[in-house]
């Protein structure tokens, strides 16, 4: 062994008790920030008016403005979180994202939305590499994906309560003509909105600091001082179609969820002709309630069975990816509302239950000190394939069908295609993650 290597030392276990308190901590915020992300989808229609937007700016909004930032954003902070208090880096996430969720509401025209959702999404980036980081830290293997999945439906339950918020306050305050706040002065009912959001969401930012995080490990598969980018791409030069793939696999699923989250409430409106009221309470079900239920069978299943099925991680996303496509394209093609929702439902369910297996899968390939740098990267072209998703549906619809009411075609067609692409992914990539897993390669072998 070299100087430049270091000798295995076991981790001392956490406490069960600390590692769950951290995990409800991390899913609280993780569900703040979703909140936002479930608030601006289901205002759509009603911003979209206001500001006279058009579906491709619009897409750029729910896309380009938050994904980009977000992606960009993640690259320092998760070399950030590979080094420094990942207390202090949520902590100063919380509440600039708070801060800029509440700006949105100040907005007028599309440049005053642009800013304010890039900030949202810069602040964002800091959250999932500093989580990742430390549950990887905090659970077993053998209880990683349960624990990650557990963190990852906090987006479900976010964007569900952002849904079902947004539908009433929104009638409440269309019904007294907006609301007038000191310093704020008189917000039309959708801006309003955005602010009574933001604001208290910054006072929540101080329970970071209850967070526990242990002290960094020495790496026992990589060196010590393992953590610049050249390190992490020479890690990529050793396995680069499993990298590849994995990059490939989940981003696609998440580009169809991420098309179907943006594209169903203005679908409901717009086609279907249902109120906002009465969509957000029927999404806030759909995506909070199947959605977190798809995405906790999936971590658990994972769990129980990965000791005997090395690839399971992979297997399961698989299955429910292709399970997934007859329900996300038939959404946007049937007469009825109420079936739309069962149908979105039922493709939530089973197309965006990857949260757990996407970043335990991620966890178990890399190395502790390089997994912050692994998560901005992910979460960075997670985010430009979440962009793409809603733009590419809503030229579709502009400049192909030229029809707005085609806004569901579009949609089902950007399902249509990328999630079998997820599904013959991760059909690639099984024989590598056994690999892996039963440690048969030198993923995690010291660098030379």
């Amino acid at each position: 062994m070299s100087s430049e290597e270091v000798r295995p030392a076991p981790r001392e276990g956490v406490p069960p008790v600390i590692a769950w308190t951290a995990l409800a901590i991390l899913s609280l915020f993780y569900i703040l920030s979703s909140l936002d992300r479930g608030l601006f989808a289901i205002l759509s229609p009603v911003i979209q008016k206001s500001i006279k937007l058009t579906d491709v700016q619009l897409s750029l909004l729910q896309g380009v403005a938050f994904s980009l930032f977000f992606g960009v954003a993640g690259m320092p902070l998760g070399w950030a979180a590979d080094r420094y208090s990942r207390r202090w880096i949520i902590f100063l996430g919380v509440i600039f994202w708070s801060l800029s969720t509440a700006a949105t509401g100040l907005a007028s025209n599309f440049l005053g939305l642009f800013l304010p959702r890039a900030g949202v999404g810069a602040g964002e980036a800091s959250l999932s590499p500093c989580a990742q980081s430390l549950l990887a830290d905090l659970f077993p293997r053998k209880r990683l994906a349960f624990a990650a999945a557990v963190y990852g439906v906090s987006a479900n339950v976010g964007a569900g309560i952002g849904t079902a918020f947004a539908g009433v306050i929104l009638a409440a305050l269309t019904a007294a003509g907006g609301l007038v706040l000191p310093l704020f002065g008189h917000l039309l009912p959708w801006q309003a909105v955005f602010v009574l959001v933001g604001v208290p969401g910054g006072l929540l930012a101080a329970l970071a600091f209850l967070l526990h995080e242990p002290h960094r490990q020495p790496g026992t598969m990589v060196r010590a001082d393992a953590s610049t980018w050249g390190d992490f791409f020479a890690f990529i030069r050793r396995e680069p179609r499993l990298l590849a793939l994995h990059f490939m696999s989940f981003p696609m699923a998440a580009m169809a969820i991420y098309t179907s989250a943006a594209w169903m409430p203005m679908f409901l409106n717009r086609v279907q002709h249902m109120p906002i009221i009465q969509i957000g309470a029927a999404l806030a079900l759909s995506t909070g309630l199947t959605g977190l239920i798809g995405n906790l069978i999936a971590g658990f299943v994972s769990d129980r069975v990965g000791q005997s099925m090395p690839d399971a991680y992979y297997r399961i996303s698989m299955t429910t990816c292709l399970i997934s496509v007859p329900f996300g394209i038939a959404m946007f093609l049937v007469p009825s509302g109420g079936l739309t929702v069962i149908l979105y439902a039922l493709f939530y369910a089973t197309g965006g239950a990857f949260a757990g297996t996407a970043t335990a899968s991620l966890n178990v390939i890399m190395p502790e000190s390089l997994r912050g740098k692994a998560f901005s990267c992910y979460w960075l072209w997670m985010a430009v394939m979440g962009a793409i998703g809603p733009l590419v549906a809503a030229t579709l619809t502009e400049h192909v069908f030229r029809d707005p009411m085609a806004v569901g075609r579009s949609a089902a067609i950007v399902i249509g295609v990328t999630m079998p692409i997820a599904a013959l992914s991760f059909r690639l990539n099984l024989k590598a993650l056994r690999r892996v897993v039963l440690g048969q390669d030198t993923v995690h072998q010291p660098l030379k």
